[in-house]
C-alpha cells in the first residue's frame, strides 16, 4: 500500500520488496499414479510396511486385515459382490506376488467377512440382555410421556396458539 516508503518504529527489521514479489518454488507432485486405483497409494504403502515385517504370525494377521480393508475399499467403488479369491489376487498383484494369505482358511473362518453381526460380544447368559432391554423401554416410555405434556411437542391442534 505504501510502497515501503512508512517510517515505523518496530522490533523487527523492515521486509524487502523483492522478498515479497518472489514467487515460490514449484512443489515436486507424485507423478505415480497406484496400481489400482480404488485401493489408493495408502493401501501400498501398508502393503509395504507388512512386506517388511519380520514376524511371520503377525505379518499374516497384518495380510488379513489388509485383504479386508481391500475388500471393503472394493465394495466402496463397485457395489459389486466380491469373492475373496479376487482380493487375494490384487494382493498378490499389487505386492508382486510377496503377500498372499491361504483362501481355505480364510472361507472356513469368514476372516474377509465385513459384517458386524461376527463381531459383537457375546449375548449375555440368564435374561440378563432382556432385562436390560426392559429397563431401557420404560425410560424410552417414561421420557416420551414427559414430552407428550408440553404444548410446544404436542400435534394437537387445540394446544396451538391462536392467531390474534
Amino acid at each position: 500500500m505504501s510502497d515501503f516508503k512508512l517510517d515505523v518504529d518496530s522490533p523487527f527489521p523492515k521486509p524487502d520488496a523483492s522478498v515479497l514479489t518472489k514467487k515460490p518454488e514449484k512443489l515436486a507432485y507424485g507423478t505415480r499414479t497406484p496400481y489400482f486405483k480404488h485401493y489408493g497409494k495408502n493401501v501400498e504403502l501398508l502393503a509395504d510396511q507388512i512386506m517388511a515385517m519380520t514376524n511371520a504370525e503377525e505379518k499374516e494377521q497384518a495380510t488379513i486385515y489388509l485383504g479386508r480393508l481391500m475388500k471393503n475399499f472394493y465394495l466402496q467403488y463397485s457395489k459389486d459382490i466380491v469373492e475373496d479369491y479376487v482380493i487375494k489376487d490384487q494382493l498378490e498383484r499389487l505386492t508382486k506376488g510377496k503377500l498372499t494369505f491361504d483362501i481355505e482358511k480364510v472361507k472356513e473362518n469368514n476372516l474377509l467377512d465385513l459384517s458386524s453381526k461376527d463381531r459383537r460380544p457375546a449375548a449375555p447368559q440368564n435374561g440378563e440382555f432382556i432385562e436390560k432391554r426392559a429397563n431401557n423401554n420404560n425410560r424410552f416410555n417414561n421420557n416420551r410421556n414427559r414430552n407428550n405434556n408440553n404444548p410446544r411437542n404436542n400435534n394437537n391442534n387445540n394446544n396451538r396458539r391462536k392467531p390474534i
